[in-house]
C-alpha cells in the first residue's frame, strides 16, 4: 500500500511520474547485451553521450514505518509521508532540485551541485522541525538522508543510474539514523575549502560500503516537542 502512494498524489499534483522506459536508452542496453566485448566501449560512449550527466544525488527515507504502522495503522504512516511531501517539495524546488522518484516513504532527488543539495537538506530539516514541534512523536517527520555526487545516466527525467546513486540510496535508506545525513567521499570532495566542510565528520562505522562516508550536521530548528 505504501508503494502505491506516489501515483495517487502524483496524479493530483503532476508529480511522482511512473517508470516508462526510454526506448532509445533500453535499445542501447539491449545492443550492449548482445554485442561482442569489443563493441562495449563504443556503446558505452554512446550511452554516456546521450544520457550522461554529473549531479548531486540525495536519497531520503523516513524512520518509523514498521513501528508506526503496527501501532497506529498504515493510514497514520501514509499521513506522515504526505506531510513530508508538502514540507519538502517547495524547499527542493527553491534550491533547483528535481524529485525523480517517489518510492514509498523515500525520495530520489538530484541537484546541480553538492552545496545546493546540502542547503536544501538544511531547509528540509528546519521545515520538519517546525512541523514536529507541535506533534506527538508518532506523527513526526523523522528524516534520514544519503548524499552522493558523480556521473549518472538520467532517463526521461524520472530515473537515474550510477555508482553514486547506489551509494546514496544505501546511506539514506539502510545506514543513516533519524536526523542523520551521510555523505559519500565524492560528495565531500565538492565542498572542500567551503564553510560546509566544517560541518562534516568522518564516519568509521559504515558497514558494507566500499568507501568512506562522512556525517553532515544539518541546521535545525529544535524547538519544543510534541507530547
Amino acid at each position: 500500500m505504501v508503494l502505491g502512494l506516489a501515483s495517487t498524489f502524483g496524479q493530483a499534483q503532476g508529480v511522482g511520474k511512473t517508470m516508462k522506459e526510454s526506448a532509445a536508452f533500453w535499445k542501447l542496453i539491449e545492443a550492449r547485451r548482445v554485442a561482442s566485448d569489443t563493441e562495449h566501449a563504443r556503446i558505452d560512449d554512446e550511452l554516456w553521450s546521450q544520457f550522461g550527466d554529473t549531479k548531486a544525488i540525495v536519497f531520503t527515507d523516513l524512520a518509523g514505518f514498521t513501528r508506526l504502522s503496527h501501532r497506529l495503522g498504515i493510514e497514520a504512516f501514509l499521513t506522515v509521508i504526505r506531510a513530508s511531501h508538502v514540507l519538502f517539495e517547495p524547499v527542493i524546488a527553491e534550491w533547483s532540485g528535481s524529485i525523480l522518484k517517489y518510492e514509498g516513504d523515500s525520495l530520489l532527488i538530484i541537484f546541480n551541485d553538492v552545496p545546493s543539495a546540502l542547503a536544501a537538506i538544511d531547509a528540509m530539516f528546519c521545515s520538519a522541525d517546525d512541523y514536529n514541534a507541535t506533534r506527538a512523536t508518532d506523527h513526526q517527520v523523522q528524516l534520514c538522508v544519503g548524499v552522493g555526487y558523480g556521473r549518472v545516466l538520467v532517463i526521461d527525467d524520472h530515473d537515474l543510474f550510477g555508482v553514486e546513486v547506489n551509494l546514496a540510496s544505501r546511506l539514506g535508506e539502510d545506514t543513516a539514523q533519524p536526523g542523520e545525513v551521510l555523505v559519500t567521499q565524492a560528495a565531500v570532495a565538492q565542498v572542500h575549502g567551503t564553510d560546509l566542510e566544517a560541518r562534516l565528520t568522518a564516519c568509521l562505522d559504515t558497514p558494507d560500503l566500499t568507501q568512506s562516508a562522512w556525517s553532515f550536521t544539518p541546521r535545525r530548528h529544535l524547538k519544543r516537542r510534541g507530547p
